[in-house]
């Protein structure tokens, strides 16, 4: 099993009951019963859990061993990952020999060669599974190499795809008559009610808010379960989430997808505005989709903030002051309304720093960093040390959200000053940002202290810490914050979407909670809000 999708301990792996499964099991032995040959493509977007179905739809196939309709079982055959078939011919031998001996545990004789494996299949009838197909699909060599050693036994070949622009176009009804099975998203609601059960408590009192970071993508959730210890906070188990291998190689990914675009595209992209058909190139369909209902969609919102963060990276550090309107307005919840402020707080400090306390001197400019966590006493080394007598104030920015107290730390001449945005009510203390700066602050002769960017009615007292009002900090965004807010919570929300359930409550208040129009219907994902 390739350690890579999911981890086998001890011959054994976690699986979650899936209703696709159930389908798409159903599909093979139908056509399998038949007698018919047919190729059925099994495409994903990534993290669904298409090799996980895969590997359990080998493990049925073997176990409930179906005759067809000429009194035949079936072989079965399973290659996990294709890609190790592009090595030496050794690798098809040897995955061979393997079902050879999975399918005839008698089987016993050494298989040396193509001609001997052909020998073995001679007069089979086969079902292949093979994943990751993509990585062989335009490799003739390769698929000339299998076909020799499986000859004509094949009858049901299925193939495991991962989602990509080429897989997408030839998914197309006009380009392909092969049975399409294609698995957008993440787990359904009670797939993921199943998941909260067998998870600690602390996901289920977060569950609205797992649900919108993970979009219930299952390798998503299982790196919160990775991640998380007893008796950690929210907000620490979302940012190590965000150092978590998966992240990290998703991160990598769209960045290699969207270096070489256009940066108006990317944002085209971010604010989910694309033209899914005629700009279907610009779409990483790997976390990207379009739902029939709900339209262009992202996998999930770390996916979003992972894009943002490519499209920080290719703007200007205020270029999101001409564009966040809009992104305010649309902004679907609190959680990512949160995450626009503190972004564009960032950008309005970069312009004119903090109005009231901290101010950008006239003869200033203030220059903004990424750094990763875990690399501040090097980040804070290299950036004074390449301002030496210059004039600018530097604005250290953590590529991740939550991270540690603050959400980015301004340098001036003389002071570190950890600043967190918040359009809460409350927040919890910036003690992790002293603990972790107050050291380097002094190692470098700086004060240090804590700044809250907040609404009027913030409440937080701390030793060390000020509050700046968001109307003194960015006036206009404050103002477009409250229209919003004043659009008001509806309480007694009914469902008015096309399927008609208008009597059906949308859950908030089932789950003691007040609707803010934002939510989407339990029955009806097409759902339209109204009080």
């Amino acid at each position: 099993m390739p350690p890579n999708r999911f981890q086998v301990v001890e011959g054994s792996f976690e699986y979650q009951a899936r209703s696709d499964l159930k389908c798409l099991y159903e599909k093979v032995v139908a056509f399998w019963s038949q007698g018919k040959r047919a190729t059925v493509k099994v495409v994903g977007t990534i993290g669904y859990g298409k090799s996980h179905m895969l590997a359990v739809l080998v493990l049925l196939l073997l176990k409930n061993q179906v005759k067809n309709r000429f009194g035949s079982l079936p072989f079965v055959c399973y290659i996990p990952d294709c890609k190790t078939l592009l090595a030496r011919e050794s690798a098809i031998l040897t995955i061979l020999h393997q079902n050879i001996v999975l399918n005839i545990p008698d089987f016993a004789e050494p298989l040396n060669t193509i001609e001997e494996v052909r020998a073995v299949m001679q007069g089979k009838m086969v079902i292949l599974v093979a994943d990751q197909w993509n990585s062989i699909d335009e490799n003739q060599m390769v698929i000339d190499r299998l076909g020799s050693c499986l000859g004509i036994s094949v009858y049901v070949e299925i193939h495991g795809m991962s989602m990509n622009a080429k897989t997408w176009r030839d998914l197309l009804p006009k380009q392909t008559s092969d049975d399409r099975n294609i698995y957008c998203g993440g787990f359904n609601d009670d797939e993921f009610g199943v998941w909260l059960k067998h998870h600690p408590p602390f996901f289920t009192e977060h569950e609205d808010e797992l649900a919108l970071l993970t979009g219930k993508v299952p390798m998503l959730l299982s790196a919160f379960a990775r991640v998380y210890r007893e008796g950690d906070s929210w907000e620490s188990v979302v940012e190590r989430v965000q150092r978590d291998a998966t992240m990290v190689d998703w991160a990598g990914l769209l960045s290699v997808f969207y270096k070489e675009k256009d940066v108006e595209l990317v944002w085209k992209v971010f604010t989910l505005k694309v033209d899914y058909m005629m700009e279907s190139e610009h779409v990483d369909h790997r976390f990207f989709y379009k739902d029939p209902s709900r339209g262009f969609r992202a996998t999930s919102e770390l996916v979003l903030r992972l894009l943002y963060r490519v499209w920080s990276t290719k703007s200007a550090d205020d270029a999101l002051l001409t564009k966040w309107p809009d992104l305010v307005f649309h902004a679907v919840n609190r959680s990512t309304l949160g995450f626009y402020v503190e972004e564009i707080i960032k950008a309005q400090i970069c312009r004119q720093g903090v109005v009231g306390k901290y101010p950008r001197p006239n003869d200033r400019t203030i220059r903004r960093y990424r750094f990763d966590p875990a690399s501040e006493k090097l980040t804070l080394n290299t950036v004074l040390e390449e301002r030496e007598a210059k004039s600018w104030w530097i604005l250290l920015d953590p590529p991740t959200f939550n991270y540690p107290g603050v959400d980015m730390i301004l340098v001036t001449d003389t002071k570190l000053v950890g600043i967190n945005v918040t359009i809460a009510k409350t927040h919890s203390p910036l003690e992790p940002f002293f603990k972790m700066w107050t050291p380097l602050a002094a190692s470098k002769n700086m004060a240090i202290t804590g700044l809250f960017v907040a609404p009027d009615n913030f409440v937080h007292e701390e030793d060390n810490v000020d509050i700046s009002l968001l109307r003194n900090v960015y006036y206009e965004l404050w103002q477009a914050i409250e229209s919003k807010v004043d659009q008001g919570p509806i309480q007694d929300s009914t469902c008015n979407c096309k399927a008609g359930c208008r009597t059906k409550r949308c859950g908030c208040q089932q789950r003691g909670k007040l609707c803010n129009g934002a939510c989407t219907c339990q029955k009806c994902v097409n759902a339209t809000l109204t009080s």
